[in-house]
Formats: C-alpha cells, sequence, structure tokens
C-alpha cells in the first residue's frame, strides 16, 4: 500500500513538472494564437503617424507572460477602446505577442498593443 502510495505521488509530481515545463510551447502552438511579424508591422509605423504610440505606456516593468490569456491581461491595461472582440497573434522569432482590440461593425476601431515576452509594451496602433 506504501509503496503504491509512493508511486502515486512520482507520477503526479512528474506530471506537474511536465505540464510546467512545457506551459509556454503550448500555448504558442495553440490554433488560437495566429502568426505575425512584428518586424513588418514595427516598419509600417513612425512614431509620429497618427494613433501609434511608443512610448508611455503602463507596461513597463516585467511580467512574464506565459500564455495568450497573460497577453491579453497585460494588454487590457494599455487598452482605452471599448471592444467585443480579441485576437492574439505571437511572434516566435521576436519574442512578441500581438493583442488586437475590436468593436465588430465598427470601422477603425481596432488597437493593437504589442509586447514582448516579459510584458513590456512596444507599441500601441489605434484606429486600424
Amino acid at each position: 500500500m506504501k509503496r503504491a502510495r509512493n508511486l502515486c505521488v512520482v507520477v503526479i509530481m512528474v506530471m506537474l513538472l511536465l505540464s510546467a515545463c512545457s506551459q509556454k510551447d503550448t500555448v504558442v502552438n495553440d490554433p488560437e494564437v495566429s502568426a505575425f511579424n512584428y518586424d513588418s508591422v514595427r516598419t509600417l509605423y513612425s512614431e509620429n503617424d497618427p494613433g501609434i504610440k511608443k512610448t508611455g505606456f503602463n507596461n513597463n516593468s516585467e511580467s512574464s507572460i506565459h500564455n495568450a490569456q497573460d497577453a491579453v491581461d497585460l494588454a487590457k491595461n494599455e487598452c482605452c477602446i471599448q471592444y467585443d472582440s480579441i485576437a492574439v497573434a505571437y511572434d516566435r522569432t521576436n519574442g512578441v505577442w500581438q493583442v488586437v482590440f475590436s468593436t465588430e461593425g465598427f470601422v477603425g476601431g481596432c488597437l493593437s498593443v504589442y509586447l514582448n515576452d516579459n510584458g513590456i509594451t512596444l507599441m500601441t496602433v489605434a484606429g486600424e
């Protein structure tokens, strides 16, 4: 009986360890998280373009992003629009999350928030 209990404890510990180690990879491969290229997005906009913000963010201290929900939660700190839809994308090469808040049927009513893996906001683009 004691041996079976010890075996159960070991199995549970191994499962928890594997889950913690693979958490980020699982999320990045989540079908709800599409891919994008931050370099191509970043080069589209200059800091003086209307709706572009590259400084003065609320997320300016490190807070690791482990999954899409973490990215959404942090991006909400920068969101200043009403929305009814959220889309998440991830740039694996640059380690950047894109969270897009939008309102259905409202042209130009989007806000894209770009955060690095450390939870620091890099840029926002409003009115896309």
